[in-house]
Order: structure tokens, then sequence, then C-alpha cells
């Protein structure tokens, strides 16, 4: 999924990022102006929300330094994998420990696609 372009960034605004996936389990990110969050309908894939991003950060598009520096709106952490996908700390954890995909605690009903290697 294509993400935001640096022109859609107005540096007198504040954004967040709205985490999501689709049916068919693919996980993106959607720009949300953070002013925005309480009266714009948010989309039917919105899975997670993060706190108010840097500028800066969104202008670089730098999905890994955006989950270093920023978290979640209910304080906790994710990470994005070599492909864009977002992963909540405890899918990682998850997944790092070699469970099976079963066994993970998803956020989502169903687990997200991973892209071939």
């Amino acid at each position: 999924m294509k993400i935001w372009s640096v022109s859609d960034i107005d540096d007198t605004a504040s954004y967040q990022l709205l985490l999501c996936q689709n049916a068919l389990g693919r996980r993106y990110f959607k720009l949300l102006r953070a002013d925005e969050q309480e009266t714009a309908p948010l989309p039917e894939e919105h899975i997670l929300l993060t706190q108010v991003v840097p500028n800066q950060l969104l202008k670089a598009r730098d999905l890994h330094a955006i989950s270093l520096a920023v978290s979640l709106s209910n304080g906790e952490r994710f990470c994005v994998d070599a492909h864009g996908v977002w992963l909540t700390t405890q899918e990682l954890n998850g997944l790092n420990a070699g469970a099976a995909y079963g066994a993970i605690n998803w956020v989502t009903a169903a687990p997200p696609f991973f892209p071939d290697r």
C-alpha cells in the first residue's frame, strides 16, 4: 500500500498514524490530522492509533524511525518489519518465540499477510 506523500504534510498541523489491516490481511498506515481525530470518521480497517508523530519524521517517511520514536495512543509500542508490516510488541514477541500463527495473540481477528521473502 502507498504511504502518504511529503506534500500531504502541512507544517502547521499535527498528525497521528492509523494502523490499519484490510480484509486480505495487508497492514498499512494512514495519515490522520490530530485535530480531526474526534470528528472525522475513521476508516473501518483502522485497528490502532499512534500518538502525535513529529512532522519531520513523517516527511522522512521512515516507518522504522517512527516506530522507535512514537508510541501507540494506548502507550504500547509497535514495530515495523522490512516490508512495512506493522506489528504490536506482543505479536513480535510471539513470532520471535517461534509460536505457531494460530497461537499468537493477534490484535486483529485474522493474522496479517506477510509478503514472500
